[in-house]
């Protein structure tokens, strides 16, 4: 199997970052962002290592990602929350979604905040992004009744935790 070598010079960032002791909580995030300025000039962006060393060495995630994934002939939906990456949440919303009906994609994908979807009866749908659920879900009827829906309804309102 070939690597590329962003991927090689991640993997030598981490394992030098897993073979030292952890670092006291209050120094370990500082610990990471100056092991991962290193990282940057080998190919890996700094938010993946800083992502990945925060996650390991100090016990905390430092993004949550968050996906809502829909199906217009069916009317399915499934959401996804506090996933690690972008890809995973999306994954799930669309297996969640995919137990009410197969028509299900990615409708909106969001990362340390909120996403609403809203749904018309004659299969219009707006979705909504922001810090606040409230907001999320008024950008989501707002974008429902630009698209055409009438009555447009909340489906679903979801947030993300807040990075520690």
């Amino acid at each position: 199997m070939k690597l590329s070598f962003p991927i090689l010079a991640l993997a030598a960032v981490l394992a030098g970052l897993l073979a030292t002791p952890p670092a006291a909580r209050a120094d370990c995030f500082e610990d990471c962002r100056n092991s991962c300025r290193n990282a940057a000039s080998s190919g890996v962006t700094s938010d993946e290592c800083l992502s990945t060393c925060s996650q390991q060495r100090c016990g905390r995630q430092t993004n949550f990602f968050g996906a809502i994934a829909y199906g217009e002939e069916s009317g399915a939906w499934g959401d996804a929350l506090d996933l690690a990456d972008g890809d995973s949440a999306n994954q799930s919303a669309v297996a969640k979604c995919r137990q009410h009906g197969q028509d299900c994609r990615v409708v909106l994908s969001f990362q340390n905040g909120c996403g609403a979807l809203a749904a018309a009866n004659n299969r219009r749908y707006g979705t909504g992004q922001s810090p606040d659920r409230q907001k999320a879900e008024s950008l989501a009827l707002a974008a429902c009744r630009g698209n055409g829906g009438q009555p447009c309804n909340i489906l679903i309102g979801s947030c993300t935790r807040k990075p520690s």
